[in-house]
């Protein structure tokens, strides 16, 4: 029996979405659960909204700006204001400090130039006094003092005289002093017997003499010349004879006496109004000039 003949069968049509039209098969496919769920997660963009313009400003707010820009204007005002004095000070503390720097710079050349005089006059009286000095020595060339002779009762220039006379005769000054080879006899300040002859080399013998006859004493034990080999009363008082010296070598002669009590300085005297030490046995005199010339040496 023969076959019957079937038609084929009509292809099914696909339904169309009506979300997608004439796109890639793809993508026109209806969308599984877990596509839905991604495109529902991707957040939207929204555009930022334009400001509206000032004109459209609310009111209030629109008061609110202007009282800041009030306040603020009146902040700047103050700010301007505390630059522009601090400005005017700064300017004034300028011209105070360079006012100062000048007066500075004219003090300090008055300072320089008084202490250049100050030298200058250090300098000139440094010399008077030389000259001063040595006026003073020459005048007392002749001249010598004689210490530690009390003061007599109605005492005067015979007296004095008297008394020198005296002293060159115990002495052995040879020959005997005259009248004549004295020119003035009287007492200093510090109450000693200055006696001025007439010539140096008188002064200088009596000088000597009163050395030898002292150093003959101590070689023999005997007491040296003092008050009782005058005959004076009372009890023994050392006399010293020696050149009379000017105020400051007079000084000088004193602290090197107080060298030669410490043991500083072996020995000290004056020689023609000098005066002269020895620091050591067997080395050469040094003459002092000034105490810094003492000071040096010990």
């Amino acid at each position: 029996m023969p076959r019957t003949q079937r038609s084929p069968p009509q292809p099914k049509q696909k339904s169309i979405s009506p979300k997608h039209y004439a796109s890639d098969p793809v993508i026109n496919r209806e969308l599984d659960i877990e596509d839905q769920d991604c495109l529902n997660n991707i957040t939207r963009r929204l555009k930022r909204k334009l400001l509206e313009s000032p004109g459209h400003l609310d009111s209030s707010l629109e008061e609110r700006l202007d009282k800041l820009q009030s306040h603020q204007d009146k902040k700047f005002d103050i700010l301007t204001d505390a630059i522009s004095t601090l400005i005017e000070q700064n300017n004034q503390i300028k011209k105070s400090m360079e006012f100062m720097s000048a007066q500075y710079d004219t003090l300090l050349t008055k300072v320089n130039t008084l202490e250049q005089d100050n030298l200058n006059y250090k300098s000139q009286v440094q010399v008077l006094e030389k000259k001063l000095d040595s006026l003073e020595r020459d005048s007392r060339s002749t001249s010598i003092e004689i210490r530690n002779i009390p003061i007599a009762e109605n005492e005067n220039k015979q007296a004095l005289t008297s008394t020198v006379k005296n002293i060159c005769s115990i002495i052995g000054s040879t020959p005997v002093l005259q009248d004549l080879e004295l020119r003035h006899t009287y007492r200093s300040r510090s109450n000693a017997i200055v006696a001025e002859f007439t010539t140096t080399a008188r002064k200088d013998s009596v000088i000597s003499n009163f050395r030898a006859y002292n150093k003959n004493k101590r070689e023999k034990k005997e007491d040296q010349f003092n008050t009782l080999s005058l005959g004076l009363p009372g009890t023994a008082r050392p006399v010293y004879i020696s050149d009379f010296l000017t105020s400051k070598n007079r000084h000088i002669f004193y602290l090197a006496r107080e060298q030669v009590k410490s043991k500083k300085l072996v020995a000290a005297w004056t020689s023609y109004g000098k005066v002269f030490v020895k620091k050591l046995e067997g080395e050469p005199a040094r003459r002092l000039n000034s105490e810094r010339d003492l000071e040096t040496l010990v």
